[in-house]
């Protein structure tokens, strides 16, 4: 978990880790290979298979249906995924009978549990989460936070959030926390 106040450098952090922004300087390292010595097109392979997020915005497609919505995430990487396992997915999720639905059609709760869905549909290896309690309601924000560790070990993933909300902190205690000031600098 990163914890800080807003405009310390959280999401930057985290879309350089997830490879969606470059270092300004040195590299990033993971599974032995330097990740800034890959070609655009191999490390959006790399992140494909590698990576899942959920954003802050969900970037939900509003007039796909949430099976079209969960599975169009395997369609970038070349990660085939059985109907079969996005079933499951959206069993474990509460969605599988909102499949055929459309995804503007979906309470929030529901389209913040597609986002996970669409994060770990490819169980990767690292699942990045920008601030996905900062519109819940506690007891919303319990059952996400939840969610994402139930998912993240169902995957066998690392699980990194970064929010300013300190319910995630409090969800996460005994676990590693860099907190970050409001220049962007670790505290601890």
């Amino acid at each position: 978990m990163i914890l800080g106040p807003s405009g310390s450098g959280k999401t930057t952090l985290i879309s350089i880790l997830a490879g969606l922004l470059p270092p300004s300087s040195g590299s990033i390292q993971c599974d032995g290979k330097d990740l800034s010595t890959l070609s655009p097109s191999d490390y959006d392979q790399f992140r494909g298979q590698n990576i899942g997020f959920v954003f802050q915005t969900l970037h939900l497609i509003p007039f796909l249906t949430v099976r079209q919505n969960l599975m169009l995430a395997c369609s970038l990487p070349d990660k085939s995924v059985s109907q079969d396992s996005a079933m499951k997915v959206l069993s474990r999720l509460g969605l599988a009978d909102l499949m055929e639905s459309k995804a503007d059609r979906l309470s929030t709760g529901e389209k913040q549990r597609l986002a996970v869905g669409r994060a770990i549909i490819g169980s990767p290896k690292w699942i990045f989460c920008d601030e996905p309690t900062s519109a819940l309601d506690d007891a919303n924000a319990e059952a996400m936070l939840d969610l994402l560790k139930i998912e993240a070990a169902h995957c066998g993933a690392s699980l990194v959030i970064v929010t300013h909300d300190s319910r995630v902190k409090t969800a996460f205690e005994g676990e590693a926390c860099l907190q970050l000031n409001a220049a962007g600098q670790g505290l601890q």
